[in-house]
């Protein structure tokens, strides 16, 4: 039934396949099966100075308006201020942990997901049947161009890193051993 498109399953660690039973249900009863558009909203930005301009709060009516043209239904509205690089994000990791109900994940860019290791996170998501839906696709960029983007956005999280209040002392005492 899968490869037919009339039964969608979520498959388990053990290879089992999980179907919901209202679709089973309206299968035996001859009944068309509603599309569900369940979706979350993921928004993200680098620096609390972007989310002290509005630009947090923006992104996040932009993409309420798509699901209102969509006509998705909003279950969650996920956002939080980090880097893209940073694997740590709190928020991130809440809405993978809640896609029991989602069919798509709604995101601005797919650089908001993760600057690096977005197709992992699309292949995740798909093992619950979910999509991630990037509003703006953005200018496609020579491979030179995402190649420079990627290394400095690579050295800027590094070199955040070394200036977080404490750190850069601590480095000095390692560094410097008398």
């Amino acid at each position: 039934m899968d490869a037919s498109g009339k039964l969608k399953s979520v498959r388990t660690l053990g290879n089992h396949r999980r179907y919901r039973v209202d679709e089973i249900e309206a299968i035996f009863n001859h009944v068309e099966i509603p599309r569900r558009g369940n979706a979350v909203i993921y928004c993200r930005v680098s620096t609390k100075k972007q989310q002290e301009n509005g630009n947090l709060q923006r992104q996040q009516e932009r993409l309420i308006q798509h699901c209102k043209d969509k006509h998705y239904n909003v279950l969650a509205i996920y956002e939080e201020v980090a880097s893209g690089l940073n694997d740590n994000r709190r928020e991130l990791t809440k809405m993978f942990r809640s896609l029991s109900d989602v069919d798509v994940i709604v995101v601005e860019y797919a650089d908001r997901l993760a600057r690096f290791g977005y197709s992992y996170l699309k292949e995740f998501a798909a093992s619950f049947n979910v999509d991630i839906e990037a509003v703006e696709k953005g200018v496609k960029l020579q491979p030179n161009e995402e190649i420079v983007n990627d290394l400095v956005s690579i050295v800027t999280c590094f070199s955040a890193r070394l200036y977080v209040p404490g750190v850069e002392e601590s480095l000095n005492r390692r560094l410097y051993k008398p």
